[in-house]
């Protein structure tokens, strides 16, 4: 009699169409015993756990607290088809020694993409000049006093918080010949070195950068990190972009600051999220937002989906995890 296969309940919900081809799911038939729910709520995923070995899943992931946990005796794997896990996996994950895996890194590529595209733009300052010409048509076309810093070895980026994606812009960045600043309190002078980047202060970085790009953590730490004390500091026809977390600047004290009219924001990531109706961050002419898509989005999904089959077949063959993710890592996690 043949082994019994793995079990896994398939949990991507509405999302099963961004993420799964055909041959996916041909594969993941071929490697489990595949459970697929008709309805995705914590509730449909508390009766469908029991006897289950092994979660495939993405966004929508319910918070895998004690409760939740006491009707999975069984579970032995959660592989994660998307960023951080930090919105479902609690300690209690680990207390049972369940392996958690992500696909980080491969969500990481899109968001560097985005982030490279708008530090691009912003330093031709393309989308405040294609802003004006909407609003004012012609008269706007050779407007003398837009503040243009091009691409070379002139131009200075910030870059807060030197992490998977924060590292993937900077060695694109460095193709550029641009000069790099980076706050990091976790980053060393040698490993500055070898990123060939400067390490600074964050006041200092936010005086003199021509793009400020936000990377860092969603952590205690980096709660409004930028906020009322050194926003202020960003000089005169400066770009700061976020596509990390939105409280990480004080949304109160960005709002100020951007009502002077002397800098942009590119806000992918916002506090609350959206913003509420009404919010002056809709109607001010230097703030450009975009709906949390800086990652994968579309297709770009299906190389999470890939992966996570991948650590799949890996599970099931003994082989060690390709992205398992320690309770050290969540606390630092995005």
């Amino acid at each position: 009699m043949p082994p019994k296969k793995t079990s896994a309940l398939i949990w991507f919900g509405n999302h099963s169409g961004q993420f799964l081809t055909p041959s996916l799911v041909e594969r993941i038939g071929a490697l489990c015993e595949p459970i697929v729910p008709e309805v995705f709520s914590r509730a449909s995923f508390l009766e469908k756990i029991k006897g289950v070995e092994v979660v495939l899943s993405t966004w929508g992931m319910p918070v895998l607290d004690q409760e939740l946990l006491d009707q999975a005796p069984d579970l032995k794997a959660v592989f994660y088809a998307a960023g951080s896990v930090k919105g479902w996996a609690t300690p209690a994950v680990w207390d049972r020694n369940i392996l958690v895996t992500t696909t980080a890194s491969c969500n990481a590529v899109p968001v560097c993409h985005y982030t490279v595209s708008m530090i691009l733009l912003s330093l031709k300052n393309v989308l405040p000049m294609t802003r004006a010409l909407n609003t004012e048509g012609r008269k706007a076309w050779n407007r003398p006093n837009y503040h243009t810093v091009g691409v070379g070895g002139h131009a200075v980026v910030g870059i807060i918080g030197a992490s998977k994606v924060g590292r993937l812009v900077i060695n694109e960045l460095k193709k550029l010949q641009l000069r790099i600043l980076v706050f990091d309190p976790h980053l060393s002078a040698p490993q500055a070195a070898e990123l060939g980047v400067e390490k600074v202060e964050l006041d200092g970085l936010l005086r003199i950068s021509d793009v400020i790009s936000v990377h860092a953590p969603k952590t205690e730490q980096t709660y409004h990190m930028l906020n009322g004390n050194n926003l202020p500091l960003v000089r005169a026809g400066t770009t700061l972009i976020n596509t990390a977390r939105g409280d990480l600047i004080d949304e109160a004290a960005l709002i100020r600051e951007l009502k002077k009219g002397d800098w942009t924001a590119i806000l992918d990531v916002t506090e609350p999220e959206p913003p509420q109706d009404g919010s002056e961050l809709y109607a001010l002419p230097n703030c450009f937002l975009t709906p949390h898509i800086a990652g994968s989005i579309g297709f770009e999904c299906r190389a999470m989906a890939e992966q996570c089959v991948e650590e799949l077949s890996r599970y099931v063959s003994g082989q060690s995890a390709i992205e398992p993710v320690t309770i050290e890592q969540l606390v630092t996690m995005a």
